[in-house]
């Protein structure tokens, strides 16, 4: 554990950023801060500032928690996938730390509202990463046929990973044009779940 502590030490200090960032809003901030946004980007679930300070603690520990688990579990892994899974947290942490002072301090533009863009980039990013990963417990689409078949897991992500970049190119695109192509977006993000597990189902049957 102290090891993995050590390889990711990194992305365990920048939970720092976002936790300064709300220390020093502090003092700015109102009693109630948003937290969650509908699709229309209008906030409709806040919590109390004080527990918003603690935000970034809670995803830390969470950020062990991980940890642990890879630890516990002992496969082999590739370090450059894990190191990049081990970034995706902290970095949503500031972005959504940003996005929810903007909207309480009633800011005009929102990082929130690049949500939309931001998530099929990430699909995209994983995207490229899925076809590399190898068989494991801790990261990729664990489900009984890919965990049980090595060459299932393998054919799975390679569609996984087609999938997802498509998925993610053509979500930016219908982004574009919200609310109009808003049920083409999340039919897209929809597909992108079901797609490869379903396939996983089909080659093992």
């Amino acid at each position: 554990m102290k090891k993995l502590i050590k390889k990711h030490k990194a992305s365990l200090l920048f939970f720092i950023i976002p936790f300064m960032i709300i220390l020093i809003q502090f003092s700015n901030l109102p009693a109630k801060i948003p937290v969650h946004f509908d699709w229309k980007f209008e906030p409709d679930r806040y919590v109390s500032k004080t527990t918003f300070l603690m935000f970034p603690f809670f995803l830390f520990l969470l950020q062990l928690f991980l940890l642990y688990i890879e630890d516990k579990k002992g496969e082999p892994q590739n370090q450059t996938i894990m190191t990049w899974f081990y970034w995706l947290l902290p970095v949503l942490t500031l972005f959504v730390t940003l996005g929810s002072i903007q909207v309480a301090l009633n800011d005009t533009f929102t990082f929130i509202k690049l949500l939309p863009f931001l998530l099929p980039l990430l699909f995209i990013i994983i995207g490229n990463i899925l076809p590399q990963v190898p068989q494991n417990y801790t990261l990729g689409i664990k489900i009984p046929t890919t965990l049980s078949s090595a060459d299932n897991w393998y054919r799975t992500h390679r569609v996984a990973g087609r999938t997802w970049v498509i998925g993610g190119l053509l979500m930016i695109f219908s982004s574009l044009f919200f609310p109009t192509l808003l049920a083409l977006y999340f039919i897209l993000l929809a597909s992108i779940i079901f797609v490869p597990i379903i396939y996983s189902l089909y080659i093992a049957h």
